[in-house]
Parts: structure tokens; C-alpha cells; sequence
């Protein structure tokens, strides 16, 4: 379903404070995000999410 795809890339997009960052989603949720990827990894499995439950981006700065 492509359409959730589209959301989270919409919400990505618009919130600046994830600009250089590594983020963690499910579907089209926000779990985290962080600086370090592995400090990311880290901390859902802190939340207790294991590492299938989870994607990770990275949002790079496009001018």
C-alpha cells in the first residue's frame, strides 16, 4: 500500500527538526530518530521493538 509510503514521506518532508537525522517508522508512525543509527537501534530496543518491527531513514538536507 503505497499510500502510507506517501504519508510518512509528507510528514518527513515538513518536520525540519528530522533534517540530518536517522528516523525510525512502522507503517506511518515515527518511532524515533537520532543523530547515530546506532544510538537509534538502541533505544527501540529500549522501547521494545525489535529490529523487523522497525525501518530506518535517513533524512538528508536538500537544498
Amino acid at each position: 500500500d503505497y499510500s502510507q509510503l506517501a504519508n510518512v514521506n509528507y510528514e518527513i518532508k515538513v518536520n525540519v527538526k528530522l533534517v540530518g537525522k536517522y528516523v525510525a517508522i512502522r507503517g506511518d508512525e515515527i518511532l524515533g530518530f537520532s543523530e547515530d543509527k546506532g544510538k537509534l537501534i538502541e533505544e527501540m530496543k529500549r522501547k521494545g521493538y525489535k529490529r523487523k518491527d522497525f525501518s530506518i531513514l535517513y533524512v538528508k538536507y536538500k537544498a
